[in-house]
């Protein structure tokens, strides 16, 4: 076996939440199907923040829970070794739960921790990094602990200074949602469909494991002044008819917005990545964006 393919395995168990060290796992006693519900405590979460729970032998993954939390659980997908849920019915609330700061947090993908409080999120931080250099770096435990100077933390909002925004058009997600992706006769554009998208481009982060669009009014973790620029782009493209990117016909215009600020110096750099070489009217959206009434804090824009 290459090093490489060790490597992907090792931190392919890691992101699944799996025990390595086999002499942990309980043999399974029962066998579990689709759609079942049972309760759990959840008792650590995964690197992508899906709570761990434990039952009969089996390693359940369930989203929106943190550690402490008693839950009933609808299960998803069964696997040999571990599977996937739910959370149907929060029975107990764990004492680290904390109601998140966005409306949208248990739908986007772009945060997993935000029901956790700060203290307990930077703690599990800290005990995951110790693990891995206990077992897979085969560190011993107590030099870890010795050597551990904690995890100092920062804000929790408006910190990160650079977003990238997927966009695509309102009739390509419904499409999605009523025939999976394939195109039936009734499902072709039509001139009137083509102008219902130009009026509804939509921008915002992709849903945990997806491709569908979660809109916000502001992104709690971004720049203030990212929704008012996402707003002026969105009125361009319904006056003067730019089209999202649609992947499977490789037609439409816009595919994501990228923008970045600079914290010193209060500039902010945006990038349209497009499905082409240049962007009609151009200028005309360089002039709104100039004219945009941002405070002296946050800056302007670089060209």
């Amino acid at each position: 076996m290459s090093m490489q393919k060790t490597g992907n395995e090792i931190n392919r168990k890691i992101n699944q939440g799996e025990d390595l060290q086999s002499k942990d796992r309980m043999p399974k006693t029962k066998s579990y199907k689709k759609n079942e519900l049972i309760i759990l405590e959840i008792t650590d979460l995964t690197e992508e923040g899906q709570g761990v729970g434990k039952r009969d032998g089996l390693v359940f993954f369930v989203k929106d829970s943190v550690m402490g939390d008693v839950v009933e659980a609808r299960i998803l997908k069964v696997k040999k070794n571990y599977a996937y849920a739910k959370v149907e019915k929060l029975l107990k609330p764990s004492p680290y739960r904390i109601a998140p700061l966005c409306p949208v947090a248990g739908k986007c993908g772009g945060c997993q921790l935000q029901h956790l409080s700060y203290e307990k999120e930077l703690a599990w931080k800290e005990d995951r990094i110790a693990q891995s250099l206990i077992r897979i770096a085969g560190i011993p435990e107590e030099e870890v602990r010795k050597r551990g100077e904690g995890i100092l933390g920062g804000k929790t909002e408006r910190y990160r200074n650079k977003a990238q925004y997927p966009v695509q058009n309102g009739k390509e997600i419904r499409e999605e949602k009523t025939v999976g992706g394939k195109r039936p006769e009734e499902c072709k554009k039509s001139p009137e469909n083509e102008q219902e998208s130009y009026a509804s481009l939509r921008m915002g982060f992709y849903g945990f494991h997806s491709h569908r669009i979660v809109e916000t009014k502001d992104c709690l973790i971004n720049g203030a002044e990212n929704p008012m620029i996402l707003q002026c782009i969105k009125g361009m493209g319904k006056e003067y008819k730019i089209s999202a990117m649609r992947k499977k016909q490789g037609k439409g215009l816009l595919r994501h917005i990228f923008l970045r600020k600079g914290f010193s110096t209060g500039e902010i750099l945006l990038c349209l990545v497009l499905n082409g070489k240049n962007l009609s009217h151009g200028k005309e959206l360089w002039e709104r964006l100039q004219g945009l009434p941002l405070s002296a804090e946050e800056g302007g824009f670089t060209k």
